[in-house]
């Protein structure tokens, strides 16, 4: 029913993204010092957005039936269909909020507010895999 693999991909990538994001930002003085950082960040954020995006469309499809039209629907549809959490699925709405700022109105980020985000909800991707992953182990 679901590509194991696939989703394995997905995950690590998620991974390997909140790895990177908190080697940037261990520092707020060496992560505001070298725009490097600051561009990282914001990029390791949509690819951490992006593959929990995938791991949701995929597990939406083939459990739910329903495909999402966006990342804000996808992430309620995980919490419609009791995936996730309620709490979890509200914060990653918001966090596909920043993505879409990121992506379409670059110009508006505060890179003050990416280096707040990259501090405190980056755990929230910590918390998807483990909420994804105990609903796989129930559902295989």
């Amino acid at each position: 029913m679901f590509d194991i693999e696939r989703l394995k991909r997905y995950a690590k990538e998620i991974r390997e993204g909140i790895r990177l994001i908190r080697k940037y930002t261990q520092s707020e003085e060496e992560f505001f010092n070298d725009e490097r950082n600051i561009l990282s960040v914001k990029h390791l954020f949509l690819q951490c957005i992006e593959a929990c995006a995938l791991i949701c469309n995929h597990i939406l499809v083939k459990y739910g039936k329903v495909a999402p039209s966006g990342y804000r629907e996808c992430f309620k549809g995980l919490v419609d269909t009791g995936i996730i959490s309620r709490e979890l699925g509200e914060k990653l709405q918001q966090i596909a909020g920043f993505r879409h700022i990121l992506v379409h109105q670059y110009w508006k980020v505060d890179n003050k507010k990416v280096f707040e985000y990259a501090r405190k909800d980056v755990e929230d991707f910590e918390r998807f895999l483990k909420e994804i992953g105990n609903f796989l182990k129930e559902n295989l």
